[in-house]
C-alpha cells in the first residue's frame, strides 16, 4: 500500500527544505502532504515548460513554426540597433567621440551602438527552446532583471526599460546557434514574446485562455517586463494541485479528460531528448541534470521527463508507471531532492 511516510521521515529529518509533494497514478491520488502551507509558490523555470506548450499549440494552427527566426518578428528593434549602430559609427569616423578613461566616450555600456550579432539572424524559434541560441552565459536571470527594472543605482538606456528585446538582441554571442546548450532565460523570453507577436495577447492571457481555465484552474500570477509582457522563463505562481494537472497533461500525450490541449506529436518532440544537457545545480554536480533536454523539458534518469525548476519544483512524468510526480521546494540542492524522491516514491509505483 503506497505511503509517503519514510518520505516525510527522511526530509524533515535531513533537513530537506520542501513545501509539498504530491502523487498520481492511474489517475488516482495516491498521495499528498503540506510540510508548511497550502499556497501558490513561485515554480521558477517549470514557467518555461508552459511556454513550451503554448508555442506547440500555435504550431498546430500554423501561426508559428519551430523553424521561425525571432529577428523576422520584431524588424522594427532590428532596424533600430542598425541605425544606432550605423549613427555611432559615423560619429566615430568625424572624430565626435573618442575614448575616456580607457571607454568609449558616449558609447552605450550595454551595447545598444554596436548592433545586433549576425549571427542572430539565424537564431531559430528551435534554438530557442533547446538552449542553443549561441550566448556563452545566462542572461535574463534574476539580478539581470533588477537591473532591467532600473532598480539599480546604474540604469539601462531608457530604450532598454522599455524594450527588453534591445537587451536580448545585444547580449554577446558565442556560439553558432544550435552548436550548444547553454542554460538561461534570454530564449525564453524572445519565444514568449513571439507567442505574444502572432497571438495579441500577453503569454498569461493565451494560456489562461487554452489551458488554465479548462483544466479548472484560477488565473496565476506571472512576472512581467516593465511594459506588461509576460515573462516566460520563471516566476510563474501555481498551487501544487495546478502542477499535477499539468502533468497528467502531458502524461495522456497532450489530452487530459476527454479535452485535447496540445498535440500528440508535439508532446513528444518536446519531451524527447534532442539534445545533452549540462549542470546548472547551484551546490555542484547533479547527474539528474545530465540526460538530456528537449523544448524546455528534462529528461530523467531511468525513463520519463520532467519540469523543472529550480530549488526542488518538480513535475515528474513517468509514462510507463502512468503516474506524475510533483514537488515544490526551497531546497539550494536539487539532486537531494531528486534522490528523495527516487528512493522513497519510485519503487512504490
Amino acid at each position: 500500500m503506497f505511503s509517503l511516510d519514510q518520505y516525510i521521515k527522511y526530509v524533515e529529518e535531513n533537513d530537506i527544505k520542501m513545501d509539498s509533494i504530491m502523487v498520481v497514478q492511474n489517475d488516482q491520488l495516491l498521495g499528498k502532504h503540506f510540510f508548511h502551507e497550502e499556497i501558490d509558490r513561485n515554480v521558477y523555470s517549470i514557467a518555461k515548460s508552459f511556454t513550451c506548450t503554448a508555442i506547440g499549440m500555435l504550431v498546430e494552427e500554423g501561426l508559428l513554426k519551430v523553424t521561425d527566426k525571432p529577428v523576422d518578428f520584431f524588424p522594427e528593434v532590428v532596424e533600430e540597433l542598425e541605425r544606432r549602430k550605423n549613427a555611432y559609427a559615423e560619429k566615430t569616423a568625424t572624430g565626435l567621440v573618442g575614448d575616456c578613461d580607457g571607454k568609449v566616450a558616449g558609447k552605450d555600456p550595454d551595447g545598444l551602438d554596436d548592433g545586433m550579432d549576425p549571427r542572430w539572424k539565424d537564431v531559430t524559434l528551435e534554438n530557442l527552446m533547446t538552449m542553443t541560441s549561441g550566448h556563452g552565459a545566462p542572461y535574463f536571470m534574476a539580478v539581470d532583471r533588477v537591473y532591467l527594472r532600473g532598480e539599480k543605482e546604474a540604469k539601462p538606456d531608457q530604450t532598454i526599460l522599455d524594450e527588453w528585446l534591445f537587451y536580448a538582441f545585444t547580449r554577446p554571442m558565442v556560439y553558432e546557434p544550435g552548436e550548444k546548450f547553454v542554460y538561461g532565460n534570454l530564449a525564453p523570453y524572445v519565444a514568449g514574446r513571439m507567442v505574444e507577436k502572432v497571438t495579441g495577447m500577453t503569454l498569461l492571457d493565451f494560456l489562461y485562455e487554452r489551458l488554465w481555465k479548462p483544466l479548472g484552474v484560477k488565473k496565476p500570477k506571472w512576472e512581467t517586463d516593465n511594459v506588461g509582457h509576460t515573462f516566460p522563463a520563471s516566476s510563474l505562481y501555481l498551487g501544487i494541485e495546478d502542477m499535477v494537472k499539468f502533468g497528467l497533461v502531458f502524461l495522456g500525450k497532450g489530452e487530459y479528460h476527454g479535452h485535447r490541449y496540445v498535440t500528440e506529436s508535439w508532446v513528444e518532440r518536446a519531451t524527447s531528448n534532442i539534445l545533452p544537457s549540462d549542470v546548472i545545480n547551484p551546490t555542484g554536480d547533479a547527474p539528474e541534470e545530465k540526460q538530456g533536454y528537449g523544448y524546455y523539458f528534462w529528461q530523467n534518469s531511468g525513463e520519463g521527463y520532467r519540469a523543472y525548476g529550480k530549488e526542488g519544483q518538480l513535475i515528474i512524468i513517468l509514462p510507463s508507471k502512468n503516474a506524475v510526480i510533483v514537488t515544490q521546494g526551497r531546497n539550494r540542492d536539487c539532486q537531494q531532492v531528486f534522490d528523495v524522491v527516487k528512493e522513497f516514491i519510485y519503487p512504490q509505483l
